[in-house]
């Protein structure tokens, strides 16, 4: 008799297993999506020249291989929007038949009944998209097109109306933040488990205006979420989308006293753009390895090397912070929105300390509230910068550039399409 192993103790052990090893992965198939999102971080890649960069159908499927040769067990269809690549059906089911098993992340207006009937022949794991709001206006304030309301709504109900899994997610913006009880209500109604995130970041080349749509520290406060959950959570940009937060915490440094990185990054998830450059951070793209012309362990192992043990080199207040498990700063975001992996974000760590009050947590001995300790931490972060030009070397970066060594680049260029 076979023995049935529940999903969740699968995928557990898996992790936890991995021992350092590229499991789960992100594909961004595409740059290309029909919204313009205001605080969307690949949006300023979604440019014809840029998609013209992007790698050809056959060159996909070689790196389709690269992943499941390498051990590959989840994979994440994302971009853009993957629906929008012209040969999504021929990727995916090529994907499919290799035995990973996927995930598609879409704006879903590009579903179409077509595609659907697709996916009911071979479905994903896990379909997951965006609801911006249940009116067209406070929609199409975030995406800016017009009629992609009614392509949203129509989208969710042809995969809803097939039995396909659909898993809806918020981004708690100034654009939405009046109707977020609605959209609640609304995912409820659809017998779905609403998740809301306020976590936004600066875009992939640096620009900041992501930041202008973020909700104020006190906006975030009110909100209802269940004590102790992280309302920004699910941004946190390291997380994988079967993981959950216990493996968060599993991930976790045990002393991370002084360290740069307190995530998983380079324990068992990687990200490939749409060029075929792998990276182990979907907000540090740099440095990165080119997948097509290599395997992927060699590039897992290249770019992972060294990485968890590397420490702050400058004094920043994270480096005693006790609410960092909290907190959704990271060396990512911090590297785009400041141009050092060590810069500091004074929103979130407004957020974090605020969040610490609502739920209670306990402050340290000699202060009087979270409030006292985050603008003691804020007046000597002025105070370093006043002492120095430039607190931080904004052109630190954790590794060189590294490339497949010439091993692997032969035996991949062979396989490799045009």
């Amino acid at each position: 008799m076979i023995r049935t192993k529940e999903y969740q103790d699968f995928s557990w052990k898996l992790h936890t297993d991995a021992g350092h090893r590229p499991i789960v992965g992100q594909f961004e198939l595409t740059y290309a999506c029909g919204l313009k999102c205001a605080h969307c971080y690949t949006d300023c890649y979604n440019t014809p020249e840029d998609r013209r960069r992007e790698m050809a159908t056959s060159e996909a499927i070689t790196v389709i291989d690269k992943i499941v040769d390498g051990g590959c067990f989840w994979l994440c269809l994302t971009g853009g929007d993957p629906l929008a690549h012209r040969d999504f059906k021929t990727i995916y089911s090529y994907a499919k038949s290799r035995g990973l098993i996927l995930t598609i992340f879409t704006t879903g207006t590009s579903m179409t009944p077509e595609m659907a009937d697709f996916l009911v022949a071979s479905p994903p794991f896990n379909i997951e998209t965006t609801i911006h709001g249940v009116t067209a206006g406070v929609y199409e304030a975030v995406t800016q097109r017009p009629g992609s309301f009614d392509r949203f709504m129509r989208g969710i109900r042809l995969i809803l109306d097939r039995g396909l899994p659909l898993k809806l997610k918020t981004v708690a913006m100034r654009q939405n933040m009046h109707e977020l009880p609605a959209i609640r209500a609304f995912v409820e109604e659809l017998g779905l488990q609403p998740q809301m995130s306020t976590a936004i970041h600066a875009r992939l080349n640096g620009d900041v205006t992501p930041g202008d749509y973020r909700l104020s520290v006190e906006e975030i406060a009110g909100l209802n979420h269940p004590s102790g959950e992280d309302s920004s959570a699910d941004d946190r940009g390291c997380k994988s989308c079967s993981s959950g937060d216990e493996l968060e915490a599993f991930l976790r440094p045990a002393d991370p006293t002084n360290k740069l990185f307190r995530c998983g990054i380079g324990y068992d998830s990687f990200w490939v753009n749409p060029s075929g450059r792998m990276c182990l951070c979907v907000t540090i793209r740099k440095p990165s390895y080119d997948l097509l012309h290599g395997t992927l362990q060699e590039g897992f192992e290249q770019l992972s090397r060294g990485l968890r043990e590397l420490t702050f080199q400058g004094d920043s207040e994270c480096t005693t912070c006790t609410l960092w498990d909290r907190c959704v700063k990271c060396p990512g975001k911090a590297l785009l929105e400041t141009g050092s992996l060590e810069g500091d974000i004074d929103h979130f760590c407004q957020v974090t300390h605020r969040m610490a009050a609502v739920d209670g947590v306990p402050y340290p001995t000699g202060m009087s509230s979270w409030q006292d300790v985050y603008e003691a931490k804020r007046t000597r972060r002025i105070a370093r910068v006043q002492r120095a030009s430039a607190p931080y070397d904004s052109s630190f970066q954790p590794l060189p550039v590294v490339e497949p060594s010439l091993s692997s680049a032969s035996s991949s260029c062979s396989s490799a399409g045009t």
